[in-house]
């Protein structure tokens, strides 16, 4: 899945990443927060394992340059969540 715009109002978006990979892997919800002034600043909420990694990083170049990512945010200390 490419991402799913979940709020947009123009400055700020709110993109959710989920079922990036198939099979035995644990899944969880994956967000990019992006916000657009005079500069794009972006977040990846809980960016997943090592099974999301590569489907996670081709998800967001769909939604921004990779170099506007500047934060990564971990909702709690667990392999499937933050490992990558």
């Amino acid at each position: 899945m490419s991402g799913k715009i979940i709020f947009d109002n123009g400055k700020h978006q709110c993109i959710m990443f989920s079922d990036l990979v198939k099979g035995d892997g644990i899944q969880s919800n994956q967000f990019l927060i992006l916000h657009s002034d005079e500069e794009t600043v972006g977040a990846v909420i809980d960016p997943g394992g090592d099974l999301t990694y590569t489907p996670l990083t081709l998800a967001l170049l769909k939604h921004t340059d990779i170099r506007h990512i500047r934060y990564v945010i971990g909702s709690h200390q667990d392999p499937d969540i933050i490992a990558s």
